[in-house]
């Protein structure tokens, strides 16, 4: 409870998390383990009420996969919000964790049905999950015990500098490896030091979960959520930094593929070879990818579903959709091609990605919506950015400067494990 879940908010691993936890409850011969466990189902589906827009689990993921963001129809979470929350029109086929929960004598509380169905007020949620390594003193934790080894390997920080000896005295002791060749790093981290005069770079497994600060902003037409500033420029593996979500079939985000297929890890569509610089405030989300030039996909792209929206305009630099009275604005620096009808491909190894979400309870229609957006003053130079949103106000922002709005600094990193309407 105190660090989360490392793989924040997973659309395929809540379910099968549920259902360890589910069995705990039920069968555990210890009634502390059973009560534990209950607990934390609580906050497990609690924190699911927070981030699902009627029934999909539409935020920002520690790990995903492909089928499971490209729509909400076979999302592993997609039955267990159906039980709990009586939302969503879709059931998975496979969600065992669903099936724990509805032959269980467990039952939720009514609590969590009655934030995944507040919909009246836009609500803005954030959420701290899993530890930097840096901190680990902080939380009364070492770097050269065993059992603080394991809370590491745990969350997938084998490699870094601090938790590398200890990874390589775990191995030796126990006869067991975690990913990777610790060599490798130990080798990468002396090449810094040589060249730099110290490690300016510790994140260099892409496996790694280390502390996550969420935002995800829901109304009764959407859901945007983002992992704020997340290890950008490191090696991804199958983070999801940020989704737009306006129905079960329309959800919009960008990522750096890993490869050219929908089965690696990272892939085409879900986790990113290297990870983008985003943040978002309330319904406005800006996303810096920076690749190099020489990798082997110099670009990064835009998952837009023709088929899932009622409307589409395109305007220069912006794309536009429309599904029900949910609006969307995606801007994109560099100019866009549509590769198929359901992705929009910058030419670029750098780009800026920008978007501002919106409803019709707020701007009338569809066509107020494109017009405020599309004369709204918007500038770019290199990686850096300066927009007046006309819902927000004037945001700037970089891949190497703070995220301004008005001139105020927005803080990324909270220290709350949540911050809600509802805690």
């Amino acid at each position: 409870v105190q660090f989360g879940f490392s793989e924040w908010l997973s659309n395929c691993y809540f379910d099968h998390d549920l259902m360890a936890l589910v069995n705990l409850f039920d069968f555990a011969e210890d009634d502390t383990i059973s009560k534990r466990a209950g607990l934390l189902i609580d906050v497990l589906l609690f924190e699911m009420s927070l981030h699902t827009h009627r029934g999909v689990f539409g935020s920002t993921h520690g790990r995903t996969y492909p089928r499971l963001i490209k729509n909400g129809r076979q999302e592993s979470t997609a039955s267990i919000c159906k039980l709990a929350f009586g939302m969503g029109e879709h059931h998975s086929p496979s969600s065992l964790g669903a099936v724990a929960l509805a032959t269980s004598t467990y039952r939720p509380s009514t609590i969590f049905e009655q934030i995944a169905k507040d919909l009246e007020t836009p609500i803005c949620c954030k959420e701290r999950h899993s530890l930097n390594i840096d901190d680990a003193l902080k939380h009364g934790l070492s770097y050269d015990q065993f059992e603080d080894g394991h809370l590491y390997w745990s969350i997938q920080e084998y490699a870094h500098p601090k938790v590398l000896p200890l990874s390589q005295k775990m191995t030796e002791t126990f006869g067991v490896r975690s990913y990777g060749n610790y060599q490798m790093y130990v080798d990468a981290y002396e090449k810094q030091i040589a060249d730099h005069g110290k490690i300016v770079d510790p994140h260099l497994d892409c496996h790694a979960m280390t502390e996550v600060h969420i935002e995800t902003y829901r109304t009764a037409d959407y859901l945007l959520s983002c992992a704020q500033d997340y290890r950008p420029g490191s090696p991804g593996y199958q983070q999801h930094i940020w989704q737009a979500t306006l129905g079960i079939d329309t959800m919009v985000f960008t990522n750096h593929p890993g490869s050219d297929n929908e089965t690696s890890r990272p892939n085409y569509w879900a986790g990113n070879g290297l990870m983008p610089r985003t943040v978002q405030f309330r319904n406005v989300l800006i996303c810096v990818h920076r690749v190099p030039k020489d990798n082997a996909f110099p670009f990064s792209h835009a998952y837009f579903p023709r088929a899932g929206f009622d409307e589409i305009v395109e305007n220069d630099h912006w794309i536009f959709g429309r599904k029900g009275d949910g609006y969307i604005a995606v801007f994109s620096q560099s100019s866009v091609r549509w590769v198929g009808d359901e992705e929009l491909r910058v030419d670029t190894p750098e780009n800026i990605w920008m978007c501002e979400m919106g409803h019709k309870e707020q701007w009338g229609n569809f066509e107020m919506f494109i017009n405020q957006i599309q004369t709204s003053t918007i500038h770019s130079e290199g990686l850096n950015i300066r927009y007046v949103s006309p819902s927000q106000g004037e945001m700037t922002f970089g891949w190497h400067t703070h995220f301004k709005v008005n001139g105020t600094a927005i803080p990324l990193h909270t220290g709350k494990r949540f911050d809600n309407p509802y805690c």
